[in-house]
């Protein structure tokens, strides 16, 4: 196959040598895919991080799902898979994917369909990469330090991005609402590292990365980020400390890093966060233009009731929706940059009104199985005495929650953080059983050596 491979380039190369480029390099990628697969999830991390880079056009998600399928197919086929207690997860995912995929009957825009349910076909092979292929504490502990790093990266991007004064939405970093959802998310995993790290000075590098990652929330001058990211301080407070960190001296230790963050950024945003805030307070609803088309989206569901528009299908039918709107302040949405159409911006209201009553209840089934496993594995992990799976999905717990309220102002449906968590919360029961069953069993009396009883 590689001989074949290589004289199919050599030809190719004579013809076109960019293409030829690009196929040596997919090639190289599904060897590496096949016979490194543990290696394609830290590649996935990064691209859940890094989605708004594209290669040639194609945002990098795109094209490491591919790869990403090939690696969880392989690792399937080579050892097979049991995932227990993920009947709910599995069950609520598949009635969802088959009513978007059965929208496509009766959408309103049959390539906002198609697009929308290629999002969530990488979204549903994100999760499926983190359930099949992360199978040891060490696989979990190598995902954690990779979102540690790309969310590093990120946040110093963003950090000096504003520092030279660079319009937010011209960072080529990606939506700055979704970025610093992103940033939340990532922060309790970061907790739950820094508790199983022995080493000081790696917990004191994993606190300074926490101050940059908080502070980054901020230089994004998203107004939703800064709720999120309440939100999962409030969170983190109220958990016990032992649940995410190793004391309290430690919890201490991150507020004190957070809040570092968080202050040098606002000692130098403050100006530009409150007129946003400001902005948003003078117009009549108090979401400002997401208001408006979260009043389009309720008129959608309206001439829609049961179906919804179909998956994926407001944006491309949003400006007309807006125009039938009453009470919406159509100028605001009549600029080059939204014209195309625009996301409700809340993922509740976009479920609803693009796969009704139906959607919106099988999207909160998803949400709400994944919480429940991750409840059920810290509470087992607790009783087991594995402090470190109890404090991952603590953590993953926290960062879920803080996503939930984030996705208020976000079309998250199909955002790969999201699904991440989904993939992790089936990983970890199975992780949690089979180090129980790797343990070994405790002598019993009758093995002891003579004398010792």
């Amino acid at each position: 196959m590689a001989a074949l491979a290589a004289g199919g380039i050599g030809l190719l190369a004579a013809a076109r040598p960019a293409v030829a480029v690009g196929a040596f390099a997919a090639a190289v990628a599904v060897a590496a895919a096949v016979l490194f697969p543990k290696a394609i999830v830290h590649v996935l991390v990064v691209a859940v991080f890094a989605e708004a880079i594209t290669v040639g056009g194609v945002a990098v998600g795109r094209l490491v799902a591919p790869l990403a399928l090939i690696a969880t197919a392989t690792v399937v086929f080579a050892r097979g898979v049991r995932i227990p207690r993920a009947r709910a997860t599995v069950m609520s995912v598949g009635a969802y994917s088959v009513l978007a995929l059965a929208s496509l009957g009766w959408t309103v825009s049959v390539r906002g369909t198609l697009y929308a349910l290629g999002s969530l076909a990488i979204a549903l092979v994100t999760a499926a990469t983190f359930a099949v292929i992360v199978r040891s504490r060490r696989d979990l502990e190598g995902v954690l330090w990779t979102v540690t790093a790309a969310s590093l990266v990120l946040g110093l991007w963003w950090v000096f991005a504003y520092a030279k004064g660079i319009d937010r939405f011209e960072t080529q970093a990606g939506d700055p609402n979704f970025m610093a959802a992103f940033q939340v998310v990532a922060l309790p995993l970061v907790l739950a590292l820094a508790a199983a790290t022995p080493s000081p000075l790696r917990r004191a590098l994993l606190f300074g990365a926490i101050a940059v990652i908080a502070g980054s929330v901020i230089s994004t001058l998203s107004r939703g980020g800064l709720l999120t990211l309440a939100t999962a301080t409030v969170l983190v407070a109220m958990v016990p400390a032992r649940a995410l960190f190793r004391s309290r001296t430690q919890k201490l230790m991150f507020f004190l890093a957070a809040g570092f963050g968080v202050i040098m950024l606002l000692s130098i945003a403050w100006g530009p966060l409150t007129d946003r805030f400001e902005a948003g307070l003078q117009r009549s609803h108090l979401a400002g233009s997401r208001g408006d088309l979260w009043l389009a989206a309720i008129h959608g569901f309206q001439e829609h009731p049961v179906g919804g528009v179909g998956y994926g299908a407001f944006k491309a039918t949003s400006f007309e929706l807006l125009s039938e709107t009453p009470g919406v302040d159509l100028a605001a949405h009549a600029t080059s940059r939204l014209m195309p159409g625009e996301y409700v911006h809340n993922a509740y209201l976009g479920s609803l009104a693009e796969l009704g009553p139906l959607g919106l209840a099988l999207f909160l089934a998803i949400v709400l199985a994944a919480g429940r496993s991750l409840m059920r594995t810290a509470r087992r992990a607790k009783e087991e005495g594995d402090a470190f799976v109890r404090r991952v999905a603590n953590g993953l717990l926290v960062a879920l929650a803080s996503f939930l309220v984030a996705s208020l102002l976000l079309s998250s449906e199909t955002s790969r953080p999201l699904w991440m968590i989904v993939g992790l919360s089936l990983a970890l029961p199975v992780m949690l059983a089979e180090q129980l069953t790797a343990r070994p069993e405790e002598a019993s009396p009758e093995h002891l050596p003579a004398g010792s009883h």
